[in-house]
C-alpha cells in the first residue's frame, strides 16, 4: 500500500515538474503554452476499426435541470430528442429521487450540485455492491444547452476501454488551473468515476465536498482539480486532423464571418480556428444550443460545414 502511494506521489511530482519545465522554457521562447504539449492522458485506444467490432458501449446521461420554463422546456426537448438514445437518461434537480440534497438550487450553487450528481450516477448505474445498481460503461453529463450527436458518441466512445479511467469531451487550459474539460459535455469511464467516488469518501482535498462546492458555477474546473489529484487527465479528443470533436458554442458561432470568437476561447483552446477547420465531421456536441434548435433541429454537416436542419432532413 505504502509503495502503492508513493507511486501515486512521485508521478504527481514528475508531471508537475514537466509541466513547470514546459512553462517556463515556452515563455523563454516567446510562445505560448498549451498543453497538447503535455498529453498526461496516454492511455492506449482502439483504432476505429477495432471499434466497429465490438459491442456498443452503454451509456447512461444526465443533465443538471432548472426547475424554470425554460429548463422544464429544454429538457422535454433534450428527452425527445438526443436523449431518447441514452440507455438511462437523468434530470437531476433537488426533486430527483434518491440524490442528496445539500445545495441551492441557483447559478452559483452548480459545482455542489454537480458533486452530488456525480456521485447519485456512480449508486445508480455503477456501485456493484447495490443489487439495485445496473452496470454501465459511461457516464455523460450534458448542459440543458448542449446536443449531443448519438451516433458520432458512441462511435467514438467504442474506441475507449471502460475499464480504465478515462476522462473524456474538450480540452481546454486554464492559466491557472491548467487543463479540464468543460462542462459543455462530460464523459467519464466506469472506471474513472468510481476513483473518483473512492476518493471523494476520503473528504480531503481537492475531492472533498467543501473544495468542490468552492468552485461556485465552475463545476468543470472542480472536476478536473479532483480528477488531477489522482493522476486522471483530459483526453484529447480532436480528430486525426486537429479538429475539435466537441464544440463548446454553437455551429453558428463557428462558421459565422461576423465577430471573432471569444477572448476567452481564444486564450484557452487547443484548436483556435474558426470555419474551415474548426470542427470535425466526427463532431459529438454542440454548446449554446437554443430551445427551439433542441426542440425542432438536428447539426448536419455538409460541404464541409455543420449547420442546423430540421428533423425530417435526409
Amino acid at each position: 500500500m505504502k509503495f502503492t502511494c508513493a507511486k501515486k506521489s512521485f508521478r504527481r511530482t514528475a508531471h508537475l515538474l514537466l509541466f513547470s519545465a514546459v512553462l517556463v522554457i515556452s515563455c523563454a521562447r516567446g510562445t505560448f503554452f498549451r498543453p497538447a504539449d503535455l498529453d498526461f492522458s496516454r492511455k492506449v485506444i482502439r483504432s476505429a476499426y477495432e471499434a466497429a467490432t465490438r459491442p456498443r458501449p452503454i451509456v447512461a446521461c444526465w443533465v443538471l435541470r432548472t426547475n424554470t420554463p425554460d429548463g422544464l422546456a429544454r429538457s422535454s426537448a433534450i428527452s425527445r430528442g438526443w436523449g431518447k438514445s441514452c440507455d438511462y437518461m437523468e434530470f437531476v434537480d433537488d426533486a430527483t429521487p434518491g440524490i442528496e440534497v445539500d445545495w441551492v438550487e441557483k447559478y452559483e450553487d452548480i459545482s455542489a450540485k454537480s458533486y452530488r450528481a456525480w456521485a447519485f450516477m456512480y449508486h445508480k448505474y455503477m456501485n456493484t455492491s447495490q443489487s439495485s445498481a445496473v452496470s454501465v460503461d459511461f457516464v455523460l453529463k450534458a448542459d440543458m444547452d448542449t446536443h449531443i450527436i448519438w451516433e458520432e458518441a458512441l462511435r467514438y466512445l467504442s474506441r475507449f476501454d471502460s475499464a480504465l479511467p478515462h476522462y473524456i469531451g474538450r480540452q481546454l487550459v486554464d492559466p491557472r488551473d491548467g487543463p479540464f474539460v468543460a462542462g459543455t459535455a462530460v464523459i467519464l469511464s466506469n472506471e474513472a468515476l468510481r476513483i473518483f467516488q473512492e476518493t471523494t469518501r476520503t473528504g480531503l482535498g481537492a475531492c472533498s465536498r467543501k473544495y468542490f462546492a468552492s468552485h461556485k458555477q465552475a463545476e468543470d474546473v472542480a472536476l478536473a482539480h479532483c480528477l488531477k489529484e489522482v493522476g486522471i487527465y483530459p483526453q484529447n479528443t480532436r480528430d486525426a486532423s486537429g479538429a475539435e470533436r466537441f464544440m463548446v458554442l454553437n455551429s453558428h458561432e463557428m462558421y459565422s464571418e461576423g465577430d471573432p470568437l471569444p477572448r476567452w476561447y481564444m486564450k484557452r483552446s487547443l484548436n483556435t480556428k474558426k470555419g474551415s477547420g474548426c470542427c470535425s465531421d466526427e463532431a459529438i456536441a454542440f454548446h449554446y444550443v437554443s430551445a427551439a434548435e433542441l426542440a425542432e433541429k438536428i447539426p448536419v454537416f455538409k460541404d464541409g460545414e455543420w449547420s442546423w436542419a430540421s428533423r425530417d432532413y435526409h
